[in-house]
This record gives C-alpha cells, structure tokens and sequence, in this order.
C-alpha cells in the first residue's frame, strides 16, 4: 500500500478507495500466536493506520487461516480463544480502515480448513466474534 501514495493524490485522484487484501498466513507457518498477533499489529496494523491518513483504505479480503501447524492439533477450547484472539487482532488492526469484508460467507464443503475462510462457519463455532 506504501508504494501507492505518491501515485494516488490529488488533483489526479478523488473520490477512490485503495481495496486491499491481508492473509495472516503470508506470516509462515510456524510462528507462535504471539508471533501472528505482533505480524498483524505491525504490518496490518502499522500500516492501516498510516495510509488511512494519506486515503481512504478498505480490506477487501481477510480470513483467520495462520496455516500454524500448532492450532490445527489444539483442544477445542484452546482453538476456539486461538481463533478467537487471531480474530480480534485483525478487527483493531482494521479499526482505521472504512470497511472490511472476510473472505467469503459460506463456502460448500466439510474440510475443517474451511471453517476458517468462512464467516458463517467460524462465527457458530466461535471463532470470531460478530459486533
């Protein structure tokens, strides 16, 4: 988004959005859920807030998929606060922008993977939170 704000300024551009699009996942594999909550603080986060000043800033594309090979073995409570944390982290990480939309309502199918890039599916097992 950075590399956008020398090219997206007035007189040339109004009345626009930058639509952008955060994986936590892009993060790695294997980091700890302290490590994926300070990459979304930080690059999510860090960067949301800055470029909100410079022009207006939707997340067109987010989800709670880490691809953290630890959270796929946890115990049904510890994935539900994992998932739940991961989550919460994303929705104050996009505080500045003017809108948000997760990566899709329903998805078909029964992988568990799924329920993670599936607002409907995430938000009955508890993995997020609605406002």
């Amino acid at each position: 988004i950075r590399e956008w704000t020398s090219f997206l300024s007035e007189p040339d551009f109004r009345n626009f959005v930058v639509d952008t699009h955060m994986y936590v996942m892009m993060a790695g594999p294997r980091l700890d859920l302290a490590g994926y909550l300070e990459y979304v603080d930080t690059t999510f986060g860090d960067t949301i807030r800055e470029m909100s000043q410079q022009f207006p800033i939707m997340v067109g594309e987010w989800c709670i998929d880490t691809k953290a090979v630890a959270a796929q073995t946890l115990a049904r409570n510890d994935r539900i606060d994992y998932f739940r944390t991961v989550g919460a982290a994303h929705q104050r990480a996009f505080a500045p922008a003017i809108a948000s939309s997760y990566w899709s309502y329903k998805l078909i199918g029964d992988e568990p993977v799924n329920d993670l890039w599936d607002f409907l599916k995430a938000t009955e097992l508890r993995y997020l939170e609605t406002r």
